[in-house]
């Protein structure tokens, strides 16, 4: 069954979770219960951005800061009337999230000393990226002690159409840092990547928060944080991408391989961005019971490959890379989508001698040239151009180079781009046609 319309209601959401069931009842088929593990100690946050502050009465209010200069992402402090007994100058300030499994925002409140007689709540109004790789019934809110360590609660209040997380203070002071942080998540390196990148995706948990676990700490309200730990094989099922079985996926959307019997699944982008973006990679976490949870997470892929052939630029163009490595490098650039699949515009390079970052410059000799470039039109009919040409009087060559911005080796990244007047010479007729190739890239090197 072709599960493709039913996933396109993603669209670009940064997560999707689904539970038939308001929680999971965590059952011997989950990741053991850890409740007695200690606290796990960090740095506190620095600050990030400015700070931003206002007046609030004995009748309450609010203060909303974005949480930064280009995210529509909000979060909100709001006191309740009553909360404070006088008028108060109250300056919220966002800082580094160093949470376990630290996801979204996190603030100090000042004035510390303030007594709050009633609760705050804090809503983060996470957008469509906020929460990529868990969902809203998968996030909880932490505060940081003195000692370094944190206690949080997953008792949030969603609002999945206005894409909203409201969690009440966990204390009734002011004194702590406090952050939001996943209690069970796709857990991954990056989610903008580039032709042929590759991504290993593995679903992480946070020991003490099991309903089990925090059930023990209810009169106390908040369970001690932990370093993630990884969820075993046993306890995951159904790697989709897109909505397909690996096995059975559309092949230009890229690769998805299962490995470690189900427990890890490694995402391999194609070799231009698809149709379909971002990627949506998701997994079954079994919880027991009745419940099922499904973790979704968005892989957006983005391409600066493009080149220029005869007068025409292509962008989103598929790329080649092969490197023998210590020192040999060829890349290809091929025109996406063209009117006549079997004769696409293409453009190559080759370096040997290569070392890495630098500029590379095309040689003057036909017999195993240092560095050489080449390029196609277009069409059945377009024309092959090489980096020079031989009339039997005179040998011509091309003073164009390659420039190699970084390299990072094999299983690395190549960026960089390259230059040439190429010639196509016609030597039964004597024509002479010359055209230009250039180009960018930036693509992984498997």
């Amino acid at each position: 069954m072709n599960l493709i319309p039913e996933w396109k209601q993603l669209g670009t959401l940064s997560a999707f979770l689904l539970l038939i069931a308001c929680q999971p009842t965590l059952s011997p088929e989950t990741p053991p219960s850890t409740g007695n593990e200690p606290a796990q100690v960090t740095e506190a946050g620095k600050p990030v951005g400015t700070p931003v502050q206002q007046t609030i009465g004995t009748g309450g209010g609010s203060i909303t800061t974005p949480l930064s200069a280009t995210s529509t992402e909000t979060l909100t402090v709001n006191f309740p009337a009553g909360a404070l007994s006088a008028p108060a100058t109250i300056k919220i300030q966002l800082v580094e999230n160093k949470a376990p499994g630290a996801i979204g925002p996190a603030i100090e409140i000042s004035p510390k000393d303030v007594t709050l007689q009633k609760p705050v709540t804090i809503t983060w109004q996470y957008g469509e990226v906020g929460l990529n790789g868990t969902g809203p019934a998968a996030v909880g809110i932490a505060y940081q002690k003195e000692n370094g360590t944190w206690a949080g609660t997953g008792n949030l209040t969603p609002n999945d159409a206005a894409k909203t997380l409201t969690a009440t203070r966990p204390t009734f002071d002011l004194k702590y840092p406090v952050a939001f942080y996943q209690n069970f998540y796709l857990k991954y390196h990056k989610d903008n990547l580039v032709p042929n990148e590759s991504v290993e995706l593995y679903v992480a948990f946070q020991p003490n928060h099991s309903d089990a676990d925090e059930s023990k700490y209810r009169e106390e309200v908040l369970a001690p944080l932990n370093a993630w730990k990884p969820v075993g094989a046993e306890n995951l099922d159904n790697w989709r991408l897109n909505g397909e079985k690996p096995t059975s996926a559309n092949a230009s959307w890229g690769t998805l391989n299962v490995h470690n019997s189900g427990e890890k699944a490694l995402f391999v982008a194609p070799n231009r961005v698809p149709q379909w973006n971002p990627a949506a990679i998701s997994v079954d976490l079994k919880t027991g019971g009745r419940s099922r949870v499904m973790l979704v997470a968005n892989l957006t892929m983005h391409s600066p490959n493009k080149f220029t052939a005869a007068g025409k630029t292509y962008e989103n163009a598929e790329v080649a890379v092969s490197v023998a490595e210590p020192d040999y490098v060829f890349l290809s650039l091929t025109e996406p989508n063209p009117k006549d699949p079997t004769y696409p515009a293409t453009t190559h390079f080759q370096i040997r001698n290569f070392k890495g970052p630098g500029t590379y410059t095309i040689d003057p000799t036909w017999t195993s040239p240092k560095v050489s470039i080449g390029g196609k039109e277009s069409g059945k009919d377009g024309l092959n151009y090489s980096y020079g040409y031989q009339t039997g009087v005179e040998n011509k060559f091309s003073d164009g180079s390659v420039t190699i911005k970084e390299y990072t080796g094999k299983n690395g990244k190549i960026t960089g781009n390259f230059t040439a007047t190429l010639y196509n010479y016609n030597k039964s007729k004597s024509v002479l046609k010359t055209s230009s190739f250039s180009g960018s890239f930036q693509a992984s090197i498997n």
